[in-house]
């Protein structure tokens, strides 16, 4: 999925489904903004269009993010922490 501003590319983001659970549960990949638009919620809407379409095909989405901002970021769209068994 992408998002654009004044026709522009500013953010991407993927949905599949999950390589590591099963067909039920999809990954939210990939997530970007590029840093000039930040702060205007482009990347929340991005993630909410992308959970909008998942409703429709997965129970549940999960992701993986590996730094500190990402973490936070998720965490104020909604998700919540886990730990794999």
């Amino acid at each position: 999925m992408a998002a654009y501003l004044d026709q522009q590319l500013v953010g991407i983001g993927g949905l599949s489904v999950d390589p590591f659970t099963h067909a039920s549960t999809g990954r939210l990949w990939r997530v970007y903004v590029v840093p000039a638009p930040r702060g205007q919620q482009i990347g929340r809407r991005l993630v909410s269009a992308l959970l909008a379409h998942a409703a429709l095909h997965f129970e549940s989405v999960r992701l993986y993010s590996d730094t500190a901002e990402a973490s936070t970021f998720y965490l104020r769209c909604g998700f919540t922490r886990t730990k794999d068994a």
